[in-house]
């Protein structure tokens, strides 16, 4: 009896076939997830660079006032010694005849340095009547923001006392032909404590360019698809002696309720993300965040060549947060804080012990929640000999 033909298994070919599909799948979706995950770890990291360039950017109105100030206030050379005054919004340089020299603005302007003064005149830089119409090229600084209760909130001035009794009007305070009211109750529309100022467009190379224009659009020169706009800025310097206060308006970073704590600014903050009139994703404002604001400014390197450093402070008491250290080698040698008060007082370091090393002076001024005396002044710092 004859055995039937042996064929090979076909169930053996078919295993294979799905074993080798499968581990195709399998080296398929890992490609995939891998392709995934570095497209999203891309855009995450394209939109990180991007935020930390809009921050950057919403600090420029702070950094082109402090090198105007800093242009104006030289001093001159030896050979040529200049003087300096400064007023609101600009600093005046006269030559040893007292003659002008230059005059340094101290906003945001066309021209921000007048090399001629002689040339120069207060009117080239005040906005045309129909200022408001021109959003590209003009922006109020102090423009107010309805509360939900209809209650207007100023940044800077709130022209509110102009309309009181003779008994609570500030002396001496009074507002002349605001440019663009016209008349009646202040509104967001039509405020009368107005401060226009121009709109500055940041080129992709840093450049600084006015707009030029009128209604929503504004022609900036040097702008091409190789040197974009990346954003635009614009600002006020205020001088009060030896205090600067820079109000601006900027775009290019993400909006942030402002950490306020006085129940006014808290609800001032809470309506701004629901405002159309505040600023949205990828722009920023900066106003005043009272003690809310925080930071840290550290002084270039110096030897210690006299015994003893002297200052003046006022503030809060908070040791190591808020405080004037005295650093050598990047460690704190000497601290001093604020005794709760705002009245300056003098303060002395003894570093007859530490002359002849450099070092450094560092102010910060960091978060203690809402306490009270939650900032520090700090002015008039002296190296003495007794």
């Amino acid at each position: 009896m004859e055995s039937p033909p042996h064929f090979p298994s076909r169930n053996r070919s078919a295993s294979a076939l799905l074993l080798v599909l499968g581990l195709i799948v399998l080296v398929s979706v890992v490609v995939l997830a891998f392709f995934a995950s570095a497209t999203t770890e891309r855009t995450a990291a394209h939109t990180q660079a991007n935020s930390e360039a809009a921050r950057n950017l919403s600090n420029n109105a702070l950094q082109f006032a402090m090198a105007q100030i800093s242009d104006g206030t030289k001093g001159g050379t030896a050979q040529a010694p200049l003087a300096w005054a400064s007023q609101p919004g600009m600093i005046r340089t006269y030559d040893s005849s007292g003659n002008p020299h230059r005059y340094h603005k101290l906003y945001s302007a066309q021209n921000m340095t007048v090399s001629n003064p002689a040339s120069f005149s207060v009117g080239e830089d005040a906005p045309p009547a129909d200022w408001r119409s021109s959003p590209a090229v003009w922006t109020d600084l102090n423009a107010p923001v309805a509360g939900v209760d209809g209650t207007l909130n100023y940044p800077i001035l709130d022209p509110a006392a102009l309309t009181g009794t003779a008994s609570v009007q500030p002396s001496g305070f009074s507002i002349t032909n605001p440019p663009g009211y016209t008349g009646g109750n202040s509104t967001a529309d039509n405020n009368r404590a107005p401060m226009p100022v121009r709109w500055l467009y940041q080129l992709k190379d840093g450049t600084m360019v006015p707009g030029v224009g009128a209604g929503n659009t504004a022609t900036v020169a040097g702008a091409t698809a190789a040197n974009p706009i990346v954003g635009r800025l614009a600002f006020w310097t205020d001088d009060e002696t030896c205090k600067v206060n820079i109000n601006t308006a900027a775009e290019g970073t993400y909006w942030d309720t402002p950490r306020f704590q006085p129940g006014s600014q808290v609800n001032l903050g809470a309506v701004m993300q629901g405002n159309p009139r505040l600023p949205v994703q990828s722009e920023a404002w900066h106003a005043s965040r009272g003690d809310g604001a925080t930071g840290r400014l550290i002084s270039p390197e110096f030897k210690i060549e006299k015994p003893l450093i002297a200052f003046l402070i006022a503030g809060g008491r908070y040791e190591g947060v808020q405080c004037i250290n005295l650093l050598v080698d990047n460690k704190v040698v000497r601290t001093a804080t604020g005794e709760n008060s705002d009245t300056m007082a003098e303060s002395v370091w003894d570093v007859a012990d530490l002359k002849g090393k450099t070092a450094r002076i560092e102010i910060v001024d960091g978060p203690v929640g809402g306490n009270h005396f939650a900032h520090l002044g700090i002015d008039q710092i002296e190296f003495r000999d007794k």
